[in-house]
């Protein structure tokens, strides 16, 4: 009975969130709609692309906040969102986009081209191994990607991959930021952004990050949620 009376007095509050989120993608669709693939490039959308408000966030901080050298765990409809925003906006981004799957690698890399967007983008593949970074021996990227990174040091960064939805792989995204910090790819100031913190492996990952590593997370929204380190105008959306 008790269980029964608190599903019903939760459910006008998750419609609430509900409406809410719609709301923030609606007006940050308005917002990031001209740095969007071209409509001759059709790039599909799916359950795991990166909602238009975390995306608009991203925008926003790439703007306001000059950041000038990115890295993504995980390409897709950002890679292309970020680099067309850099170039309409005579931003001198520079993105490093890691990606485990190949053959999704080679799609981003033919919109890339397309597009003319290949000068912005630096397309990384990198199988996923294990780590000794990960939690329950999780794989994760190929480190050798630091290979192909050098020196940068990065001012802003998209957790957004490996694939993490899975009971195997739910702890996949755990190893980013340990391993930023372990090789010294942070810049002084930065904004690390991590997308579906609604999912528990995230959200062990975030607890864990601020225990250990003295960071600061807060929510973007219901899905994703973002720290800053130094000194930074506030680029969240509503």
């Amino acid at each position: 009975m008790i269980n029964k009376a608190k599903e019903l007095f939760n459910k006008p509050i998750d419609l609430c969130r509900q409406y809410r989120q719609i709301q923030r993608d609606n007006l940050a669709l308005q917002l990031i709609h001209d740095f969007l693939p071209l409509s001759t490039n059709y790039f599909p959308a799916t359950t795991a692309s990166i909602n238009p408000h975390t995306l608009g966030c991203i925008l926003n901080d790439i703007k306001i906040n000059q950041r000038k050298y990115m890295i993504e765990f995980g390409g897709g409809l950002s890679t292309i969102s970020c680099a067309k925003f850099a170039k309409l906006n005579n931003i001198e981004l520079q993105l490093f986009t890691v990606e485990d799957n190949e053959e999704y690698m080679h799609i981003l890399d033919k919109i890339l081209r397309e597009e003319n967007l290949i000068n912005i983008v630096h397309l990384i593949y990198a199988p996923l191994q294990p780590t000794s970074l990960s939690l329950e021996n999780t794989p994760w990227y190929s480190e050798a990607i630091k290979d192909n990174i050098g020196n940068t040091k990065f001012d802003i960064v998209l957790i957004d991959g490996p694939q993490a939805w899975k009971k195997h792989n739910y702890l996949s995204r755990f190893p980013a930021l340990p391993f930023l910090l372990r090789e010294k790819l942070l810049a002084e100031n930065y904004a690390i952004f991590f997308d579906d913190t609604n999912r528990k492996g995230s959200q062990i990952a975030i607890q864990r990050w601020q225990n250990e590593h003295k960071v600061r997370f807060v929510k973007l929204s219901d899905v994703a949620s973002v720290s800053f380190k130094g000194n930074h105008f506030n680029p969240i959306l509503w």
